[in-house]
């Protein structure tokens, strides 16, 4: 049964996030809204559940609740907006959630016996297209032609046709790219579902020394999910594609990064685009390092420490984890 992305009683009208503050960073279903409100809104309670995403203020929808507010004269504290975004201020009110599926993440992954002897320099394991993880894939691939693990669930581009002029050499890239495999997803996007993710992650594990984690919404500095958790739960190094000051979030949740090895200044870039950048000039740096392999196995000393930091994490946030894998 589908989620709905309004539920309307006498009392409440809640709203899902995710279907107005899309993953595409587009507010979206504006029309749709509108009209629901002006059918059914009889000055009930406005719930607002962000579960998925949190891309509540550079998709617009901050923005759109309040016009939704003036326009049927809702008094915009009243509208409760549950979210993981701890540094959200007014005109509404928030309440601030766990950050449920990144702490809960470790688990699911199996125990697997780990062994990097035959492992590629870098890795990234991608299901869903975006333009975001399009470019990271790409350029890993242009740095390290010989020496990445690639994984790229969708096979095709998503409302490329207005771009395709500006794009020909990734398209070209694209078209004949054979990718590594693991799962096979069941949707055209190539979304795999978190629990699948997470139980086949050790098939991957040692295909790669170093993780290029893409993140869900690249403007968020603050939304983490299972797709960094993996590495933490099991002590990989990683390089993180996220918002900036992702990197400066993590350490205030006790995470260690490796600012000690590697230049982490990527973590200031302003777009995704330059972000990407930066973190392949950094693993440049580091591949072209006469110490590389000293370095590294400083950065999986580190890895190793991040398991016990996310344990501690997540019990902070009264979740009960398994021992380190």
């Amino acid at each position: 049964m589908s989620k709905q992305a309004v539920t309307i009683t006498d009392n409440d009208v809640v709203l899902l996030a995710e279907y107005f503050a899309v993953k595409d960073n587009m507010c979206a279903n504006k029309e749709w809204l509108l009209d629901i409100f002006s059918k059914h809104y009889i000055n009930q309670s406005v719930i607002v559940n962000a579960d998925d995403g949190e891309n509540l203020t550079a998709s617009g929808f901050l923005e759109f609740l309040e016009t939704v507010c003036e326009t049927f004269g809702i008094d915009k504290k009243s509208v409760v907006i549950n979210t993981h975004n701890p540094r959200l201020i007014g005109p509404f009110t928030f309440k601030i959630k766990t950050l449920g599926v990144f702490v809960g993440a470790g688990d699911y992954i199996p125990p697997f016996t780990k062994d990097t002897s035959q492992a590629r320099f870098v890795g990234t394991i991608i299901g869903r297209f975006t333009p975001t993880r399009m470019r990271l894939a790409y350029e890993l691939d242009q740095a390290f032609p010989k020496d990445n693990f690639t994984i790229f669930q969708c096979r095709h581009w998503w409302f490329n046709e207005p771009f395709t002029e500006l794009y020909k050499n990734e398209l070209a890239w694209f078209a004949n790219k054979t990718f590594d495999s693991d799962l096979v997803s069941a949707t055209p996007s190539g979304r795999i579902p978190p629990g699948d993710a997470l139980q086949n992650y050790p098939n991957c594990w040692n295909h790669f020394q170093i993780e290029v984690v893409c993140e869900t919404d690249p403007f968020g500095d603050f939304w983490f999910t299972e797709k960094l958790a993996k590495p933490l739960a099991t002590g990989k190094p990683f390089l993180l594609v996220s918002g900036t000051g992702s990197l400066d979030c993590l350490k205030n949740m006790g995470i260690e990064t490796f600012g000690s090895v590697i230049d982490e200044s990527y973590d200031q870039a302003l777009t995704p685009t330059n972000r990407i950048q930066a973190i392949v000039n950094s693993l440049q740096m580091l591949y072209n390092d006469a110490n590389r392999s000293k370095k590294i196995q400083e950065m999986y000393q580190i890895a190793e420490r991040n398991q016990k930091h996310y344990q501690q994490y997540a019990k902070s946030q009264g979740h009960n984890v398994q021992s380190p894998i």
